[in-house]
């Protein structure tokens, strides 16, 4: 019996063992990863993965990407669950170290050290001095201050949940129930739903074979509709690009029409689509204004009737767009806030169903929309 309680003790020693070790990253095993912060020397940076994912104090790794090959070599000097601080020792490719960029570490094995100085191979002054002597054998540069302030807050050690985040990179999981996988970023949550609401002043000028002259007019407007964002790109242009579409229910109320007093406050339906272009914040963050400028186009169709003598009816056809630019702010579990201004032009031909006289019509002016939003 008590051979049998040896054994099974082994066992289950042998069980944790393996689960500890099959957790940790292989060698020339690959991992897909953000950059959340960076310093601004871009020697220290902040990724969105840690410990969960098999990484350690003192891995190395090769930074690259598939188009371009490697573009820096690092070792993780702090780590929590999700987040690692990595000192990047050998900078190949400085234009590819950004913050919010996507890349690839390959786990490699460490650069090998010396504290004696004639083994030590003929390179500039170490510019990461390693914690208990030594210097790296490929560094490239100089030592700066910054570095050095870098490397400071980095030996304070491991990092944990209540830290106040006083230094470049404390408080590494910030928001850990939230819905995002990055600092304050969403990560892979590439779609949006939205509600725009806007009631505005709009200018209509009419021409047709009889009269031309210029009204007023307003318009209420309801839209509902999603949007498309690429996070998995590697190209920072088409990874601040986003495309959308959105139908949007318009009520319009004109001081004057070409046939009498307008009964045209009836619903109309349009679709609309377009793209958008985020400005100086990474469109995936949360708890920080995201500015944009967008262009939409659509079009649509509608039956108008007016009360005059003859109780005409128009069949009509239209086609606009708008160009504008606004701001969006996200909570950390998705909601958000967005508005809008944009310059709105709208075509319409009219044509009366008895008569089939064409009369057209231009509206212009400028909208301000505001609206939630929800990430998933």
């Amino acid at each position: 019996m008590e051979n049998l309680v040896k054994k099974l003790k082994n066992v289950i020693l042998l069980s944790f063992f393996i689960a500890f070790n099959c957790n940790a990253l292989d060698m020339d095993e690959t991992l897909t990863f953000r950059i959340l912060k960076l310093s601004k020397t871009k020697r220290t940076l902040l990724a969105n993965r840690g410990t969960d994912d098999g990484l350690e104090i003192n891995n190395h790794a090769k930074f690259y990407l598939t188009s371009t090959g490697v573009v820096a070599r690092a070792v993780v000097r702090k780590i929590s669950p999700t987040r690692s601080v990595w000192a990047i020792y050998r900078l190949v490719n400085e234009s590819e170290i950004n913050t919010g960029r996507v890349l690839q570490l390959k786990s490699v094995s460490a650069v090998k050290l010396s504290k004696d100085p004639t083994k030590m191979l003929d390179v500039p002054p170490a510019s990461i001095p390693i914690d208990g002597g030594g210097t790296l054998a490929d560094l490239e540069s100089k030592e700066t201050k910054e570095e050095r302030e870098d490397l400071r807050s980095l030996r304070e050690g491991p990092l944990n949940e209540e830290e106040s985040g006083k230094g470049k990179f404390g408080h590494l999981d910030s928001h850990l129930k939230a819905r995002g996988d990055g600092g304050r970023a969403f990560g892979k949550k590439s779609w949006d739903v939205f509600s725009n609401f806007s009631l505005n002043s709009l200018s209509t000028k009419e021409d047709s074979a009889s009269t031309s002259k210029v009204t007023s007019k307003s318009e209420m407007a309801l839209s509902f509709g999603v949007e498309k964002y690429f996070p998995s790109t590697e190209v920072t242009f088409f990874k601040r690009t986003s495309l959308f579409g959105e139908f949007e229910w318009v009520k319009n109320v004109s001081k004057d029409t070409s046939g009498g007093t307008d009964q045209g406050d009836v619903a109309k339906t349009v679709f609309s689509g377009g793209v958008n272009y985020h400005l100086f914040t990474d469109p995936f963050s949360f708890d920080k204004f995201v500015p944009f400028v967008g262009l939409g186009f659509g079009m649509g169709t509608d039956q108008r009737e007016y009360t005059d003598a003859s109780e005409t009816s128009f069949t009509e056809s239209n086609a606009h767009y708008f160009l504008g630019a606004g701001v969006k702010f996200y909570a950390a579990f998705g909601i958000g806030l967005k508005g809008m201004v944009d310059y709105y032009v709208k075509n319409q031909n009219q044509t009366n169903s008895q008569t089939l006289a064409l009369t057209t019509y231009q509206t212009v002016g400028f909208r301000t929309r505001l609206g939630l939003t929800y990430r998933f």
